[in-house]
């Protein structure tokens, strides 16, 4: 990384920001500055802003976790700048072997707006993440499943959760689901097992919780229908959980979830 940037980093730095994130993020293997996050995503959009995000890129040499959050960043930044899809992919597989923790992959999955106008291409590279790749590969693919996929309709305005899930809900397919074509696939894909690797299995969680609260029907249904399912035991039990532990579905919602599941 550029000394420079090095030494700007070291300035934004807070040593009990430090700490408390270290706690966050068990798995890291750089040694965190303490910078917050707005302030990288700041730091990276006038890098690419400046010059040619490449230079950067070239020159990374990570020595703490915010250089490698800040690498991201530019990629998510300067691809969207750029719109070259294959250049963007190229990055985005060799980026995605650095990542060691849920923080790194989660903020960079913002940043890779590119996806919004390349969704098949994306689409299509992302499966092969989730059938080959690694704990934090996979859970690379499926936050941008959730992004802008699941969060985003097909003019890239957001798909905003439902105020509450009712009953009701669970028994017809809402607007959203009609007219959201990425819906099944996303779904589709996501029904594998994840074996023990932990991070995986808390944004398949994630992700699915999510897509509860939008799609309650579909999602229901894919859930219910349990001897179908890929989705090892620990998945599903996340799943659960989160959608139990999330304020949109109404308690009748939570109580008949429990009843329809546990009979799988």
């Amino acid at each position: 990384m550029n000394l420079t940037i090095r030494k700007e980093l070291k300035k934004l730095s807070d040593k009990s920001y430090a700490e408390f994130t270290s706690k966050l993020i068990p798995g890291a293997s750089l040694k965190i500055l303490g910078v917050r996050l707005p302030l990288l995503r700041k730091m990276a959009k006038r890098l690419v802003k400046e010059k040619d995000y490449h230079e950067y890129l070239k020159a990374s040499e990570e020595k703490y976790m915010e250089e490698l959050m800040l690498k991201g960043l530019i990629i998510g930044y300067g691809t969207e700048k750029e719109g070259d899809i294959e250049e963007a992919l190229s990055l985005l597989d060799e980026f995605a072997g650095q990542i060691d923790n849920w923080s790194v992959c989660d903020s960079f999955c913002t940043s890779f707006k590119i996806v919004e106008d390349n969704k098949e291409r994306v689409f299509n590279h992302l499966k092969f993440f989730l059938q080959f790749g690694s704990e934090y590969t996979v859970r690379l693919a499926l936050v941008l499943f959730l992004n802008y996929y699941i969060r985003l309709d097909a003019e890239g305005n957001k798909i905003p959760r439902k105020r509450e899930v009712k009953l009701e809900d669970l028994r017809k397919k809402t607007e959203e689901e009609e007219m959201n074509p990425w819906l099944s696939r996303v779904l589709e894909e996501t029904d594998r097992d994840l074996g023990n690797d932990h991070y995986a299995q808390m944004a398949a969680g994630w992700f699915l919780s999510e897509a509860f609260n939008i799609y309650p029907n579909e999602v229901f249904l894919f859930l219910r229908d349990r001897e179908k399912r890929h989705l090892n035991e620990k998945t599903y039990e996340l799943t659960v959980k989160k959608i139990r532990e999330s304020r949109i579905p109404s308690r009748e919602v939570k109580d008949h979830i429990v009843e329809e599941l546990a009979k799988k």
